[in-house]
């Protein structure tokens, strides 16, 4: 069963359509390879900065539905730094929660603090 919460792109990469899902799965694949927090590092705009966390970004989003792709081939899919971060950050953009009418915008954007013990 699909979660309604987690919403899914299809976009046009080198003349092919690929899915791209931005879920708990494809944040932890980002954290794994990057030893780095997804939350610290995608800003509330989706922006992310460097060019190896796009491509990994983008591949951990192709893996729900193109699992077979590795992080050099997700790479290929684009011809620009712009090209990736646009998507990345769409993708991130799509997947934000939508804030509660009269809620204010800094509500929810705050990253929980680590358990601890």
């Amino acid at each position: 069963m699909k979660d309604p919460t987690v919403q899914e792109t299809t976009v046009e990469l080198n003349g092919a359509t690929y899915t791209l899902v931005l879920d708990l799965n494809a944040q932890c694949l980002f954290e794994q390879e990057t030893g780095k927090n997804f939350y610290e590092v995608a800003s509330d705009t989706g922006y992310i900065a460097t060019a190896k966390e796009n491509r990994i970004m983008l591949w951990a989003m192709l893996q729900k539905h193109h699992p077979d792709l590795t992080i050099e081939q997700a790479g290929a899919l684009v011809t620009t730094l712009e090209q990736a971060r646009a998507k990345v950050t769409e993708q991130i953009k799509l997947s934000q929660p939508e804030p509660e009418e009269g809620a204010s915008a800094e509500a929810g954007s705050e990253i929980p603090p680590e358990p601890t013990g």
